[in-house]
């Protein structure tokens, strides 16, 4: 696989987790998610690095993340790729409406280049 593009990345307390894409060899996209946990070397225990398996779509990468880690877009928004905001916005959307959770509107909409009351609005709209 070549060229990965981090998509999104949510920051947690002690790692992140982020959705990529990917190519194939014979230039297909993928997409998968992976997960980082600090170690801490005085207490002996080692870091976490997990990649998922790949999928075809962005949307059943996100719902294998979203599998694992039920509350991932309640976590921090680190980045949002330009390329992506659109969709990211709307994985959040039905995040917050489907799933009845809750987000920190003021990180998200800076992740996603947005006034908070612009992406509050449209939190109400659905």
């Amino acid at each position: 696989m070549k060229n990965h593009t981090k998509i999104f990345e949510m920051g947690a307390e002690g790692g992140s987790i982020a959705l990529y894409q990917c190519i194939d060899a014979k230039n297909q996209e993928w997409y998968y998610h992976s997960t980082q946990e600090i170690g801490y070397e005085d207490l002996g225990i080692a870091g976490v690095d997990k990649t998922s398996k790949y999928s075809r779509s962005i949307g059943e990468a996100y719902i294998k993340m979203q599998g694992e880690y039920n509350n991932v877009m309640s976590l921090y928004p680190v980045m949002v790729h330009e390329d992506y905001k659109y969709i990211i916005k709307s994985l959040l959307i039905l995040y917050v409406t489907h799933e009845n959770k809750d987000i920190d509107t003021y990180n998200w909409a800076n992740a996603l280049g947005m006034d908070i009351s612009e992406l509050e609005e449209e939190l109400k709209k659905i």
